[in-house]
């Protein structure tokens, strides 16, 4: 099974949807979801809950994550379902079993907008967790995610 991927400005990304039964939330289409190598976890931005009306407040504290040479504090959202496209255009569910919601530790304006501004990230926990490798050849503008069934 191969799930094509998009290569454009530096950045590999998928479009996924997205359920959260605990939470009751159930999202449609979540695109440019970034697919990164560098993120050890894979959480939503701290913009995703103020859109979908994920109430941060509510959430246990889980730990600490730097990315992009920021801090983030992680809150656990909990089980999710994240879906994607195969090659042949039908949707794979994931059972996640920790998805994670993004805050910047800095309460400046600009920490902020920036907290707000970034995409979902697909992280290496995922990549783990379904057995998924990641195939990328910048040069041929090919990327996908293959897991041998």
């Amino acid at each position: 099974m191969k799930i094509p991927l998009s290569y454009n400005d530096f950045k590999i990304t998928v479009g996924l949807c997205l359920d959260i039964p605990r939470l009751r939330v159930r999202l449609k289409s979540i695109p440019n979801t970034i697919i990164d190598t560098g993120s050890p976890e894979t959480l939503i931005s701290e913009g995703h809950a103020l859109r979908f009306g994920i109430p941060i407040n509510n959430l246990s504290f889980f730990g600490h994550v730097n990315l992009g040479g920021a801090k983030f504090e992680l809150f656990e959202v909990g089980e999710a379902t994240i879906k994607l496209r195969d090659e042949k255009e039908q949707f794979i569910d994931f059972n996640f079993k920790r998805l994670c919601l993004a805050k910047s530790t800095k309460r400046d304006q600009s920490s902020l907008q920036a907290s707000q501004a970034m995409p979902m990230i697909l992280g290496v926990n995922f990549l783990e967790e379904h057995k998924l490798s990641l195939f990328f050849a910048p040069h041929e503008n090919i990327a996908y995610l293959e897991r041998k069934d």
